[in-house]
């Protein structure tokens, strides 16, 4: 798959296979700043400035699967205006009609006397309060958050206490040490919790058998949404909702801001797996998932997009174009978005293949010997993996020989070493000859090596009676190289290669080539 896109677009695909059927589901990100949220950020940017706000934990902003309805989340924390601190707080976030209002409180505990819970502590006062599942309501045998506290007493300076979470629903504050009220959080729900742990279905011997590694097919879509329900949109944005988020950033005690105003586009160009003809295709985008980080001042919308999955490897998607244009202007016709010049994109990536289309017809999630046929294309694909991380590190892009010409470089190399090797073997006789005491065994050595050299050598003048004429059209593109003068060096190959072959050759030898990068694929 060749993929063309923009440096503001972060892909995320996914396999999703659910409810007997597979789907290829694409993940588009766009990051952008709350003062100019039209103008979309780069990826490395992203990385850059999202990555500090989840610590050391794994820094997860999408996996890819199709959401059923739209969701927004929140990674940041409850900050007292700078320089100041504040023992108790609240922090709201309003996003379109959603509005998500929770109380934030410094570290307090049940005061304990004579083995009595007679009331909670005063809260200590705090400068900014992360608003994480560590500080909301839970322990480790709570099925709705197993990272919280509030159920398992911890150790400090004053002995054994029982802690009370710091995040809690503004109307439903934890007033007695048996009440167990939902966690309070704008993150992402583990799928191991409640309520997602509920809707990923029945997962027994039969599913195992006969769909993993496809969800079953009484699972509930909403698996896929990673927000608490509260997040959780009726259907899909619109892409032009507002949102609010207040004291979440020391220096900004209440934020506004927008959605982006663009409209992205996901143009395939698909090969009939039987026919061998290419057809264009146009998905359907939707946004799904909206990312704040008032610390930053930024988010993520996340576009998706989905089609149905013929194979595993998708390896009928020939090439995927991603472009996005201005929400407020009217869509430009699919011809004009494939005829895009190549530089108004900035990625282009070439995914190699593995197997061909006959070979990949087995290959299906739901039928029996999946298991034995994925392991082969595994395999296939890390072979290439390989061989690309070899040709990546060779010093200059070449162009590509017949296998004639490529037989005739070998020729030309044993012809080289050959020769190297007599005049070493003369070097090392009249040395030996003016010391007598050595024996003839660096003699006998260099004569074994240039008999074997001479072997090989025959070999391959036999070869090239036999070799067949390809002609250099139909050669596999080369693996292209980078640097600033690639573009005009590729520029350059298929102009002079006339004037190099009419060049006439030393006699009784090919003209010579450099390395082959082709010789490496077999």
């Amino acid at each position: 798959m060749r993929i063309l896109k923009g440096d503001e677009h972060i892909l995320m695909p996914s396999p999703v296979a659910v409810h007997g059927k597979r789907f290829w589901s694409l993940g588009i990100l766009n990051y952008f700043s709350f003062d100019d949220p039209d103008t979309l950020l780069s990826e490395t940017r992203m990385w850059k400035e999202v990555s500090p706000l989840f610590g050391n934990a794994p820094v997860v902003l999408d996996t890819g699967a199709f959401k059923p309805r739209g969701e927004f989340l929140l990674a940041g924390k409850c900050w007292a205006p700078r320089g100041e601190t504040r023992v108790a707080s609240r922090v709201r976030v309003r996003v379109g009609s959603l509005v998500k209002t929770l109380a934030v409180f410094g570290d307090r505990y049940w005061n304990l006397v004579a083995g009595m819970m007679t009331g909670i502590t005063d809260p200590e006062p705090f400068s900014s309060m992360p608003i994480a599942w560590e500080q909301a309501f839970g322990g480790p045998d709570f099925a709705w958050n197993a990272a919280g506290k509030g159920l398992v007493p911890v150790e400090g300076p004053r002995g054994t206490r029982l802690p009370l979470p710091n995040v809690e629903y503004l109307d439903r504050l934890v007033t007695h040490p048996s009440h167990r009220p939902q966690p309070a959080c704008f993150g992402l729900v583990d799928p191991s919790w409640k309520p997602r742990r509920d809707r990923i279905g029945t997962c027994d011997a039969e599913w195992r058998d006969t769909l993993w590694p496809g969800l079953h097919r009484d699972c509930d879509l909403r698996f896929f949404n990673w927000a608490s329900d509260d997040q959780v949109l009726p259907g899909f944005f619109a892409g032009n909702e507002t949102f609010e988020i207040e004291n979440m950033n020391p220096d900004f005690p209440l934020l506004k801001g927008r959605l982006p105003a663009v409209r992205q586009r996901v143009v395939l160009e698909r090969a009939d797996p039987e026919s061998g003809d290419v057809r264009i295709q146009e998905l359907e985008v939707v946004v799904d998932t909206l990312w704040l980080f008032p610390e930053i001042r930024s988010g993520i919308v996340v576009h998706r997009a989905k089609t149905d999955s013929l194979f595993e490897d998708n390896r009928d998607i020939l090439v995927l174009h991603v472009v996005t244009e201005a929400k407020d202007t009217q869509p430009r016709p699919v011809r004009e978005l494939l005829e895009t010049p190549d530089e108004h994109y900035a990625a282009k990536v070439n995914m190699p293949r593995t197997v061909e289309f006959e070979d990949m017809k087995g290959l299906d999630v739901f039928k029996p010997g999946f298991r034995e046929r994925l392991s082969l294309v595994q395999t296939s694909m890390a072979r290439r993996a390989v061989k690309k991380s070899i040709l990546a590190q060779l010093p200059h892009p070449v162009m590509l020989r017949t296998p004639r010409e490529d037989n005739a470089v070998l020729v030309a190399a044993y012809d080289r070493q050959l020769a190297d090797q007599a005049r070493l073997h003369e070097s090392m006789t009249a040395l030996i000859r003016e010391q007598a005491g050595n024996t003839d065994a660096e003699l006998v050595v260099l004569e074994e090596a240039m008999a074997m050299l001479r072997e090989r050598q025959e070999i391959l003048r036999a070869r090239e009676k036999t070799l067949p004429d390809v002609p250099f059209e139909e050669a596999a593109l080369p693996v292209r190289g980078s640097g600033p003068r690639e573009p005009h060096f590729f520029g350059l190959l298929p102009a002079g290669r006339p004037s190099l072959q009419q060049a006439a050759a030393p006699p009784g030898r090919p003209a010579p080539c450099g390395l082959d990068r082709g010789r490496l694929e077999e």
